[in-house]
């Protein structure tokens, strides 16, 4: 994040409210991680949006199938980040893009403003939440949980921003070096 905060740019984080450990199969509380919440209260502090990213992030087909983005999940995530940031969440980005019918209905109905990575070619309100359509990810292949990743072409950025109307960097902390 030093590099957006270098040019004075503010940034929306996903968080998690509870966090997925492959190797574990196990879900941490992210309240019980008070290094980054404290570290996630400065960034808001500085201008930085905290938006939810699911419950725990998990895709994992063996330990979490429709597990993420059930209502209830979708409900009480949304009531810990509140908690935590003494705010009212308003945007909500799904874990690996990932969007079916139902998880977009079960997080319309908890309340977000705001919905991103919808599939849609271009962004609209739907009377009552903005649906941002996908975003561009700068990293094209990666294994879900591992560190072997490619990054897109600068050309294929490039496009990306000219033909939208609402354009969306998606970035990861690992794809970085």
């Amino acid at each position: 994040i030093r590099l957006i905060e270098q040019h004075n740019y503010t940034a929306t984080l996903g968080v998690s409210p509870y966090v997925f450990i492959e190797e574990k199969a196990n879900i941490n509380a992210l309240r019980d991680d008070s290094t980054m919440v404290d570290y996630l209260k400065q960034k808001k502090a500085k201008g930085h949006e905290i938006a939810m990213h699911g419950y725990a992030h998990c895709r994992n087909i063996e330990y979490c199938p429709d597990f993420e983005e059930n209502y209830l999940n979708i409900l009480q995530g949304k009531k810990e980040l509140d908690k935590l940031f003494g705010q009212k969440t308003t945007t909500y980005l799904p874990p690996g893009n990932f969007w079916d019918d139902q998880q977009y209905e079960n997080v319309k109905r908890n309340g977000f403003k705001i919905i991103a990575n919808a599939k849609a070619t271009k962004s609209y309100w739907d009377g009552n939440v903005l649906m941002t359509q996908r975003s561009y990810d700068i990293v094209q292949t990666w294994d879900w949980y591992g560190n072997r990743f490619e990054h897109a072409s600068l050309d294929n950025l490039t496009s990306a921003y000219e033909t939208s109307d609402y354009f969306i960097l998606q970035l990861h902390a690992n794809t970085f070096n």
